[in-house]
């Protein structure tokens, strides 16, 4: 019986010991991840008034993410919007939203005094990095958090990656023929992949503090407790 109790107390203490670890690995990848997020964030808010607006539209979709209690609750939420956004696409090219956003785009690319290739290989570089994980967490560090927030981490670099692609995709086509810029299903769809994240992005932010703001001791217990 004493041999018994032992072995139970020296698989306790390892699996204990396996918590403090991988609750040391969850600070670090939440710390790296909230940095970059924060940074995005940053970016939204210094930039104009017109391009808060349309990603205001992200932030209210994240809301009502937080008010979900279940995946059902999320799917329900994601086809709501999604039938939102139709409603939204005559009337934010008739309000001349897309116009002003392409507008600055462009006035930017002035401003940087960048050719259209060096931009292009600007990009592309950048969706490799974060392919790499030079820019963003990897996924095997992104494993080591909660199934949701890996789950949501995972979403947000996807979406990333995804507007990316279809940048560099615009860019070659508006090289061919400049009036391909006035494409209005293209450019829609790059919106809503920006708002997904946008969406992802504020969620994350959330889940990165509510874990921040507990110490080493106290995240080991929750994954000793669950099993790791």
């Amino acid at each position: 019986m004493t041999i018994f109790w032992a072995a139970i107390s020296a698989i306790l203490v390892f699996y204990f010991r396996e918590s403090i670890k991988l609750a040391h690995q969850q600070r670090n990848v939440t710390s790296k991840l909230d940095a970059y997020l924060v940074h995005w964030s940053l970016k939204i808010i210094e930039g104009n008034d017109s391009d808060f607006k349309l990603s205001s539209v992200g932030l209210r979709w994240a809301e009502k993410h937080e008010k979900c209690n279940s995946i059902e609750e999320i799917l329900k939420i994601n086809e709501e919007f999604k039938d939102k956004l139709q409603e939204m696409k005559s009337e934010l090219f008739l309000n001349g939203a897309f116009e002003e956003m392409i507008s600055n785009a462009n006035q930017k690319m002035k401003d940087s005094e960048l050719s259209s290739e060096q931009i292009y290989k600007m990009i592309s570089e950048y969706r490799r990095d974060f392919i790499d994980g030079k820019l963003y967490p990897s996924d095997n560090d992104l494993s080591v958090l909660s199934p949701t927030t890996t789950r949501l981490a995972i979403s947000l670099k996807l979406n990333i990656i995804s507007l990316l692609e279809g940048l560099i995709m615009l860019l070659v086509k508006i090289e061919k023929d400049p009036n391909q810029m006035k494409s209005k299903d293209e450019l829609f769809e790059l919106y809503v992949c920006w708002l997904k994240i946008v969406r992802d992005k504020q969620l994350l932010i959330k889940s990165n503090r509510e874990l921040l703001s507990q110490g080493v001791f106290s995240i080991a217990c929750g994954n000793f407790v669950s099993g790791l």
